[in-house]
Parts: C-alpha cells; sequence; structure tokens
C-alpha cells in the first residue's frame, strides 16, 4: 500500500522536477537517478 503511495509522490516530484529542468544539467541527472529509482522500485 505504501509502496502505491510512494510511487505517487515521486512522480509528483518527477513531474516538477522534469518540468522545472529546461537546460539544467544538474537537475536533468537529479530527474535522471530519480526515474531509476522508481524504476528499481
Amino acid at each position: 500500500m505504501w509502496q502505491e503511495v510512494l510511487e505517487k509522490e515521486l512522480e509528483k516530484m518527477l513531474d516538477k522536477v522534469l518540468k522545472s529542468t529546461v537546460n539544467d544539467p544538474i537537475s536533468e541527472s537529479r530527474a535522471l537517478f530519480f526515474t531509476r529509482v522508481r524504476n528499481s522500485i
């Protein structure tokens, strides 16, 4: 159950990160990291 909640929260965070990362390499790598984390769940 908590896993679903966590995934939804990660989705929201990813959306924010991806929207705020236009031409920002640091944020881009962070977004990639979050994606990797999400995929490993």
